[in-house]
């Protein structure tokens, strides 16, 4: 599921939807960062103080991913020369949106949420308990 992020506080209230959705303590995801509990808290509430480096590892922590739509196709080319160096990388990256450059949404933010069913729960192979039959 898509949700743009405009402010800090549409950042903050994603990433306390998702902790919370995960079953996710609050100190624990502090302790997996490994931050104090205060700051992952300043971060849920949308505190501008969080270092950006802090933001992306508690999301890398809860299996959410931030993107940057870059609708200026030389942007995006410059930005692919300075990061990867990689000439075939725009391709790549726009085949993966399924959209060519020009078609893609103004600059902006937006917060990709894994499906957390995949990631919150372990896969098992085993079959679900059946309901005991009732007697009389």
């Amino acid at each position: 599921m898509k949700h743009e992020i405009k402010s800090s506080s549409d950042l903050a209230h994603a990433i306390r939807a998702v902790r919370k959705a995960s079953g996710i303590r609050l100190d624990d995801l502090s302790g997996i960062v490994g931050v104090s509990k205060q700051t992952t808290s300043n971060l849920e509430y949308g505190k501008d103080t969080v270092f950006l480096g802090t933001v992306l590892r508690h999301l890398e922590e809860l299996g959410t991913r931030l993107y940057a739509y870059i609708s200026d196709p030389k942007a995006m080319q410059q930005l692919l020369k300075l990061s990867s160096g990689d000439p075939d990388a725009v391709e790549r990256i726009t085949a993966a949106l399924d959209k060519p450059p020009t078609q893609i949404q103004p600059t902006g933010f937006h917060l990709v949420m894994e499906d957390l069913a995949k990631t919150a729960a372990p896969a098992t192979t085993e079959p679900a308990p059946q309901p005991k039959p009732r007697n009389g």
